[in-house]
């Protein structure tokens, strides 16, 4: 009875929400993705790298520099459309590694990276945001680079690494992304909702990290796209699953 159940409820959940997965990092190799340093505080030297060895992704810092460096890593064979969202798992343990790695969505796959001498900072030359946990605060924050603004000190959300079970960016609208994450309880937390004027954003999806001493963060896993359900197609999902077990306990 409880398999029977399990399975109506899968079921039902899968007709509310059908996911498309786009790397479960099965298969060593980030050959899809463009690694790109959008701040490196001028050192020349490259000291982050990303790697799904282990069969999920994660990133290292290597150096002996300890300095600040920002990475995206995005793919263009995938889009994120109206009314999806962009999710990833998360598998953290507790740990002080500094500083931040997340999720993340541009405008492009390929944007200028920084180069010796200068510039040592890009980011505010295209348009992106990211969601991001960062262990060593205990936190989930937010960033969005609009129009050459940068905004990463709002919608900080307090929980150990250890509870975030999901990252996700929601496309809302042509513009507008609303950014958090789930925890290991399945709870919905939303950072903030990041609004932009350009309607390209989401033409490039992946990962954003800040690391700024030696060590390894992560891991991410399963990342996919999946429809935001409607809240009536969730409730009436729900009342249909409960009806159905219902019935069948009757019958038993």
């Amino acid at each position: 009875m409880k398999k029977i159940s399990l399975t109506i409820a899968a079921c039902l959940i899968g007709a509310v929400s059908q996911a498309q997965l786009i790397d479960d990092f099965g298969v060593a190799g980030l050959g899809e993705y463009t690694q790109t340093r959008v701040l490196d505080n001028g050192i020349a030297e490259v000291n982050v790298s990303f790697s799904d060895a282990s069969g999920k992704l994660s990133a290292t810092y290597a150096g002996t520099i300890s300095q600040p460096e920002q990475v995206l890593l995005l793919r263009n064979d995938f889009s994120l459309a109206i009314g999806y969202r962009l999710l990833v798992d998360v598998s953290f343990l507790t740990q002080t590694s500094s500083l931040d790695f997340g999720l993340a969505v541009s405008q492009t796959a390929t944007p200028a990276g920084v180069v010796n001498p200068t510039p040592t900072d890009t980011r505010l030359g295209f348009n992106w945001a990211a969601v991001y946990v960062r262990p060593s605060q205990n936190t989930v924050r937010a960033g969005s680079f609009i129009n050459g603004v940068a905004v990463t000190g709002t919608g900080i959300l307090n929980v150990d690494e250890t509870l975030v079970g999901q990252l996700f960016i929601d496309r809302d609208s042509a513009t507008s992304f609303t950014l958090g994450y789930y925890d290991t309880s399945a709870v919905r937390v939303v950072s903030r909702t990041a609004v932009f004027t350009a309607t390209d954003v989401g033409t490039a999806i992946g990962f954003y990290g800040d690391l700024r001493a030696p060590g390894t963060l992560g891991d991410l896993d399963n990342l996919r796209i999946v429809a935001i359900p409607e809240p009536a197609a969730t409730a009436l999902a729900g009342v249909g699953m409960l009806t159905l077990i219902g019935r069948l306990r009757r019958r038993a």
